[in-house]
């Protein structure tokens, strides 16, 4: 049910080339407001910003909400070249699992984070990952190698056995 006073304020970024509005926050809102017939709701237009810096601010107010997910986190953090601290002094919380989980997906190689946000590659075992493999793209692809053919015999991948693999 649509509650007016509840809603928030969408934010939309206009393309200077074209006009078109694109929503990078409030997807969720936009949807339940026109599900339930509402012709008006608050929005932020952004202009002369690229898609990319809206796409990073729609992610940042997610982020800072908690409204994100560690995936969320790591592409901004890819993104905009972000570092740990630079989030938690624009007000994420320190010990957020997401921010601490987004960090360690950020360290992915493009091949395993590909994986991750595609779910192919569990969360928690690609945040061990990162963790322990941190910008190494030839020793993540080598456990990755070993996870699929684990995988492929019906081998069930904890974390404690990843972390077995990579020591």
């Amino acid at each position: 049910e649509w509650k007016n006073e509840l809603s928030g304020v969408l934010l939309l970024w206009q393309d200077d080339k074209d006009g078109t509005l694109y929503v990078v926050n409030g997807h969720h809102r936009l949807l339940l407001a026109k599900e339930n017939n509402v012709k008006l709701v608050n929005a932020r237009i952004l202009t002369d910003v690229t898609d990319k810096q809206a796409r990073a601010m729609g992610a940042l107010i997610n982020i800072a909400e908690d409204s994100a997910t560690a995936i969320d986190v790591a592409k901004y953090i890819k993104e905009t070249n972000s570092t740990r601290e630079e989030l938690v002094k624009l007000g994420v919380p320190p010990k957020s699992k997401i921010l601490r989980d987004g960090v360690a997906l950020s360290k992915l190689s493009p091949t395993l984070f590909r994986k991750v946000a595609t779910g192919s590659l569990s969360v928690e075992n690609a945040v061990v990952i990162g963790n322990e493999l941190p910008n190494n793209e030839t020793a993540q692809n080598t456990i990755m190698k070993k996870i699929m053919t684990l995988e492929a015999k019906d081998k069930i991948i904890t974390q404690d056995l990843l972390r077995s693999l990579i020591m």
